[in-house]
């Protein structure tokens, strides 16, 4: 009776297969990708990130969800049509920051874990690569390419841009953000 059972369910599930037709890249593309799962303090949320390719932007947009960790129903935290991703939870639990290229460049938004609107954390004229909250969550350190001098500004505007491997290279820095102030201050330059 188990083997006639087994058979069975080889024989519908092999059916089944032949049914559907095979996946296109374009299928595999349309798949929408779950990622960076990020336990809330309290243990009773997941903070995670969905991203879609957008063939017509030719980009990759991704926002933010929650969901509880018992389960139910996950909730849209980000909307942008622009990339919102790195989702950390304050220690507190009350806030979540992200890093969002919703403006010109990638930077540092806060959003309630309840909703509401997201607001910009850092203002910096280069994009934010990874960051991470303090133990008190008062502030949060970044890591950030350095700016561009006056020269390399003006060479950009022109379009006068071009890298030369191995000596253009601009490194990144440490920052911190005083969460409450917005206040940012280098620490590692040079």
């Amino acid at each position: 009776m188990r083997r006639t059972m087994v058979v069975l369910m080889a024989l519908v599930g092999a059916t089944a297969l032949h049914a559907q037709r095979p996946m296109t890249a374009d299928d595999v593309l349309k798949l929408r990708q779950v990622g960076d799962p990020q336990i809330s303090p309290d243990g009773r949320l997941i903070a995670y990130t969905v991203s879609v390719v957008d063939l017509g932007q030719n980009a990759v947009n991704s926002d933010v969800w929650l969901v509880a960790t018992g389960g139910g129903s996950p909730i849209r935290l980000t909307t942008s049509p622009k990339a919102d991703g790195q989702p950390r939870w304050s220690p507190d639990g009350k806030w979540l920051a992200f890093v969002s290229s919703r403006e010109d460049r990638p930077q540092i938004w806060l959003i309630r874990p309840n909703g509401g609107e997201a607001e910009k954390l850092t203002d910096g004229k280069t994009g934010v690569q990874s960051f991470q909250w303090s133990p008190d969550g008062k502030r949060i350190a970044y890591v950030a390419q350095r700016e561009l001098s006056a020269d390399e500004e003006r060479k950009e505007k022109e379009k006068d841009d071009a890298q030369v491997v191995d000596k253009d290279f601009r490194m990144t820095r440490l920052w911190t953000i005083e969460v409450a102030t917005k206040k940012a201050a280098e620490l590692v330059g040079g």
